[in-house]
C-alpha cells in the first residue's frame, strides 16, 4: 500500500511478465525496439527529429524500475547498446547514433533519479502531487540529455543546432510526460475509484465535441487559427468525467496532434517540418498537463467531500445515541440543535426561542425557589461562564410536578460567521431519583439521631473473662447508684441479681435480666451482651448494654428497630478512656458494607476498620472539640472479602443525661457514586480515544508550568506536533484505522517524554507536550527529536503498515509570559515545519518585535506511506 493525502491507493503490482531479472529485461528490450521504431516512423518529411518519441518514457520507467545499482548500470547500458543498433539498423550515421544514445541514457538515468526522489512510494498518478512529481522528472531528464545531444547535432552536416536542441529538449519532456502517465494512470485505475458516473446522452455528447473539435481543428480546418475550440472539450472531460476518462482524452488528443502534423496537417501546416514538431509537442504537453491536473484535482476534491460526508454522518449518529439530554444554543440563546434525549425531556421536536422560554418552562431552585433570568446556567454560559452540576427543577407541561435535573453549561468558541459562534452547548441529567434517594438518606439519618438523643439512659458494663469490672460507664452509675471507682476491678456479681445471671458466650446475646442499685434495689433491664475480642480473634471478655425497661423500654425497642433496620450503617464509637476511638454498635447494613459479623466489629478500633494512619482525635477532631455538629469524612473501609468500600461517614455526638459522650456516625456506601463522579471527571478532561489529557487539561497544566516559570520555580516549555500524512490513513483505510494509529502515536509519545511532562490530544492528529522544569531550549528539541525518531518505524493499521511523520513546533518560556501567546507561537513554529519540508522541529523564539523560527531538527518526510 501506498498513502496519499486523501486515501490509500495500492501501488500497481508488478505483471508476472517482469518478474525474474532477464525476463524483465527481455520485455523492455522489445519496448523499447517497438517505442523506437514508432518514434522514427512519426518523422515528418524534411524534418530533423521525430514529432513523438514514446522510447523516452520507455527508458525512463526501465531504468527507474530496475532492481539496485548494479541493476540500474546493466540496463544502462543495455538501453546505450540497443539505442545505437536500432538507429543504425534505420539508416542514422554511427557517429550520431552513438552520441543520441548517450543523450537518451543520461535522460533515462536523470528522469528516473528524479522520480525515486521526488516519489520514493513507487509510480502513482492519483493525486496532483504524482503529477508534479513526473512532469519534473519529465523535463529534467530532457534537460540533463539536451546538451549531449547537441553534441549529436553539432557533427550532423546541415542540422541547425541551437532550433533541433530546443526541439530535442521539448519532445522528450512532452513525449516522456504523456506516454508516463497514459502508463501509470492505466495501473492506477481501479473499480470504485471516483469520478462523475456520466449518463450516456453526456457520454454521447463528449465524444461528439471530442470529434467535432478535433476534425476541425486539425483535418477539416487546417488553416484557420482555431486551435483553442478543443480546450472546452478537455476542460469539460477533466472536470465532468474520471481522471482515466482524461487520460483516454489525452491519448487521443496525442494521436491526433501526431498524425495530423506528420501528414502536414492541422493548425500548423504550411511551417518547417521541425517548427511544426515544436507547436504539436507544446501543445500536447500543454493538453497534457492541464487536463490532468483539472481531473486529479476534481478527484481529490471529491473525495474530501465524501470523507466529510462520512464524519458528518458519524458525529450525527454519536451525537443522536447520547443518553443525557444535549442542546445547542445561538448566542442569543435560540435553540439550534436537540438530541432525541433532550426533546424527550423537554417534551417537544420544536426547536425553542429564549423569548419563549417563560412560556414553556419553569426554572426552580432545588428548596422551590424560581431563578432569576441573570442566575440561568445557561444565561452564564451565555456571558462566557462554564456551569458544571448545577441542580435545578424544571416544570414542563408534560411534567407540571416537575423533574429534578443537574445541568452543565459551556460556552462555545467563537467561529467565523458559523451559526453557533458564541453560542452554548447545555447538558442535563435526570437526576430526580438520585436527590430523592439523597432525601430518604438524610431523613433515615436525622431519625437515627433523633432516636439516639431520646435513648441516653444506658448502662455499660464491661467484664473481663474472670468476671472483673473493666467499664462502668456513667450511665451505669445514674442507673444503680454506684461509682465507677467502687465496682471497677471487683465481681461484676455485685450488680448482678443472683435470680437473673447474666448469660456470656461468643456470640452477643439479648435478653431481660436483673440489675441491683446501691441502695439494695433492683431495676429491670433490657441486657445486649457482646464478646471482646484481642486481635487474635479470641475473647477477652464481654460488654453489655442495659437499659431500664421500667422507664425506657418502648425508646429502646424504637431505637434497636430504627439502628438494625437502617438503610444506611450506622456505629457508636465511645470518645474518652479505653473506649476512645472503640466501635461500640454497629447495626446490619454496616456488617453488610464490610462483610464482617456484629461480633467482629464491636469493641473494634475505628483504625481497624478504615484505611490510613490517622488517629481517631486527629479524624473526628472538628466534631469532639466542638467546632461543629456534624461533621463529614470520605474513607475507605476494609472489607473482610477485600473488597474497598468508599464511604461517605457523618458524625455528631450523642450526648445522653449523666452517660458518656459517644460519637453516632452514619456509614454510606458511596463506592458507586465516587466512580460515576471520577468516571465524569475524567471524561470532561482526557480525551475519550487515547485517554490523554485534552484541551482544557493541556491548558490548565500549561497555566500551572508558566505560572511556575513566571515565579522564578524553574522554566517552561510547548511542543505543538502535527501529525504529516494522518489524513490519509484516516480518510482511506477508514476512521477505526485512523483511531487505531491515533492511539498508537499517543503511546509513542509518552514514551518519548521526561517524567513529569504532560503529553496532551488537542483534536484530531495535533498532540501537544507541556515541559515543566526543562533547563534549557535544547531540552524541547530533544523531546521533539526523540518523536521524529520514534515515528520512523512503521505502525500496524488494520494490517498494514503506515509511516507517519511529524511537523512539531516548539516555544521556550523562562519568565512571565501569556499562555495563549505561547500556544499561537508553538503553532506558528509547527506551520512554518510543515512549509519546511515537514518532519522538523522548528523553534519559536518569542522576540516581540518579529517572529524569530529556527530549525533544528529534521528527519525526511516519510509520511504517506502505509505498505
Amino acid at each position: 500500500m501506498s498513502s496519499v493525502p486523501g486515501r490509500l491507493v495500492e501501488a500497481p503490482r508488478e505483471p508476472a511478465l517482469l518478474r525474474g531479472t532477464w525476463r524483465r529485461r527481455l520485455v523492455f528490450c522489445a519496448l523499447f525496439a517497438a517505442a523506437t521504431l514508432v518514434g522514427r516512423s512519426a518523422q515528418a518529411d524534411g524534418a530533423h527529429l521525430a514529432i513523438f518519441w514514446p522510447a523516452s518514457a520507455v527508458g525512463l520507467l526501465w531504468v527507474a524500475g530496475s532492481p539496485g545499482r548494479r541493476g540500474r548500470v546493466v540496463d544502462g547500458a543495455v538501453v546505450l547498446a540497443l539505442t545505437v543498433a536500432l538507429r543504425v539498423l534505420t539508416h542514422m550515421p554511427v557517429a550520431e547514433s552513438a552520441v543520441l544514445a548517450c543523450a537518451a541514457v543520461v535522460q533515462a538515468f536523470t528522469g528516473a533519479l528524479t522520480y525515486r526522489r521526488l516519489q520514493p512510494d513507487g509510480f502513482h498518478l492519483a493525486r496532483p502531487a504524482h503529477l508534479r512529481s513526473l512532469a519534473l522528472s519529465s523535463l529534467s531528464g530532457a534537460l540533463a540529455s539536451t546538451p549531449v545531444a547537441a553534441l549529436a547535432f553539432a557533427v550532423t552536416p546541415g542540422v541547425p543546432v541551437p532550433p533541433s536542441a530546443a526541439q530535442w529538449l521539448l519532445r522528450t519532456a512532452v513525449s516522456t510526460f504523456v506516454v508516463l502517465a497514459i502508463v501509470l494512470r492505466a495501473a492506477e485505475s481501479r473499480p470504485g475509484a471516483p469520478g462523475s458516473e456520466a449518463r450516456w446522452p453526456e457520454r454521447c455528447a463528449v465524444s461528439a465535441a471530442f470529434v467535432v473539435a478535433y476534425g476541425l481543428v486539425f483535418w477539416l480546418l487546417p488553416d484557420a487559427p482555431i486551435a483553442f475550440l478543443v480546450l472546452p472539450v478537455a476542460v469539460w472531460v477533466a472536470l465532468r468525467r474520471t481522471t482515466t476518462a482524461a487520460t483516454v482524452n489525452v491519448v487521443l488528443a496525442t494521436v491526433v496532434v501526431v498524425v495530423s502534423t506528420w501528414a502536414d496537417r492541422g493548425p500548423w501546416a504550411g511551417l518547417d517540418p521541425d517548427v511544426q514538431a515544436l507547436c504539436a509537442d507544446a501543445f500536447v504537453g500543454t493538453l497534457a498537463f492541464v487536463t490532468l491536473v483539472l481531473a486529479l484535482y476534481r478527484d481529490e476534491s471529491v473525495e474530501n467531500a465524501r470523507a466529510a460526508a462520512e464524519q458528518a454522518d458519524l458525529l450525527t449518529a454519536v451525537f443522536g445515541s447520547i443518553s443525557d439530554a444535549v442542546c445547542v444554543f445561538d448566542r442569543h440563546g435560540d435553540s439550534l440543535l436537540r438530541n432525541p434525549a433532550a426533546e424527550t425531556l423537554l417534551g417537544t421536536k420544536v426547536p425553542v426561542q429564549r423569548r419563549q422560554w417563560d412560556e414553556r418552562y419553569g426554572f426552580f431552585h432545588p428548596d422551590g425557589t424560581r431563578f432569576a433570568d441573570a442566575e440561568l446556567p445557561i444565561v452564564r454560559a451565555l456571558a462566557g461562564e462554564s456551569v458544571d452540576g448545577l441542580d435545578l427543577r424544571l416544570h414542563t407541561p408534560r411534567t407540571p410536578e416537575g423533574l429534578h435535573l443537574n445541568v452543565s453549561a459551556h460556552p462555545l468558541p467563537h467561529g467565523h460567521d458559523a451559526v453557533w459562534s458564541g453560542g452554548v452547548v447545555a447538558a442535563f441529567h435526570d437526576v430526580s431519583e438520585v436527590r430523592a434517594a439523597a432525601a430518604r438518606v438524610r431523613r433515615a439519618h436525622d431519625l437515627m439521631s433523633d432516636v439516639l438523643r431520646a435513648a441516653t439512659e444506658h448502662s455499660i458494663i464491661a467484664v473481663d473473662t474472670r468476671g472483673t469490672v473493666t467499664l462502668f460507664n456513667e450511665g451505669a452509675e445514674r442507673m444503680l447508684g454506684w461509682s465507677a471507682q467502687e465496682v471497677v476491678g471487683g465481681d461484676v456479681a455485685r450488680v448482678l441479681d443472683p435470680r437473673t445471671p447474666a448469660e456470656r458466650g461468643d456470640e452477643p446475646t439479648t435478653g431481660r435480666s436483673t440489675y441491683v442499685r446501691a441502695d439494695g434495689s433492683t431495676v429491670p433491664v433490657s441486657l445486649t451482651t457482646s464478646p471482646m475480642h484481642d486481635e487474635a480473634g479470641r475473647v477477652v471478655g464481654w460488654i453489655s448494654m442495659a437499659t431500664d425497661v421500667s422507664e425506657l423500654e418502648n425508646s429502646e425497642e424504637l431505637f434497636r428497630v430504627a439502628l438494625d433496620t437502617a438503610p444506611v450503617g450506622i456505629a457508636i464509637l465511645g470518645t474518652a478512656g479505653a473506649d476512645a476511638g472503640r466501635l461500640l454498635r454497629v447495626n446490619r447494613a454496616l456488617c453488610r458494607f464490610t462483610a464482617r459479623p456484629e461480633p467482629e466489629l464491636l469493641g473494634a478500633g475505628f483504625a481497624g476498620l478504615v484505611e490510613g494512619e490517622e488517629p481517631f482525635d486527629d479524624a473526628f477532631a472538628d466534631v469532639l472539640y466542638g467546632f461543629t455538629r456534624e461533621q463529614q469524612l470520605d474513607v475507605v473501609l476494609r472489607t473482610a472479602d477485600g473488597r474497598r468500600v468508599q464511604a461517605q461517614l457523618t458524625a455528631s455526638l450523642v450526648r445522653p443525661r449523666g452517660g458518656a459522650v459517644s460519637l453516632l456516625c452514619l456509614v454510606e456506601d458511596v463506592t458507586e457514586r465516587r466512580a460515576a463522579q471520577a468516571e465524569l471527571r475524567h471524561t470532561a478532561l482526557h480525551d475519550p480515544l487515547t485517554g490523554l489529557p485534552n484541551r482544557r487539561l493541556f491548558l490548565d497544566r500549561l497555566e500551572h508550568a508558566v505560572a511556575a516559570a513566571a515565579r522564578g520555580a524553574g522554566h517552561a516549555g510547548l511542543l505543538y506536533v502535527d501529525l504529516d500524512g494522518f489524513k490519509a490513513v484516516n480518510d482511506t483505510a477508514g476512521h477505526q484505522a485512523g483511531d487505531d494509529l491515533l492511539v498508537q502515536v499517543a503511546r509513542l509519545l509518552t514514551g518519548c517524554v521526561r517524567p513529569g511532562d504532560s503529553v496532551a490530544r488537542l483534536g484530531g492528529d495535533e498532540f501537544a507536550v507541556v515541559c515543566s522544569g526543562p533547563t534549557s531550549e535544547a531540552d524541547l528539541v530533544a523531546i521533539g527529536t526523540r518523536v521524529l525518531a520514534a515515528l520512523r518505524d512503521p505502525l500496524d493499521v488494520g494490517g498494514h503498515q503506515a509511516v507517519v511523520g511529524a511537523s512539531i513546533g516548539v516555544r521556550w518560556c523562562s519568565g512571565p509570559a501569556s499562555v495563549d501567546e505561547l500556544v499561537r507561537d508553538a503553532d506558528a513554529a509547527m506551520y512554518e515545519a510543515k512549509r519546511a519540508g515537514k518532519g522538523r522541529v522548528v523553534v519559536h523564539r518569542g522576540v516581540r518585535e518579529g517572529t524569530v523560527l529556527a530549525a533544528v531538527a529534521s528527519q525526511p518526510d516519510r509520511s504517506n506511506s502505509v505498505q
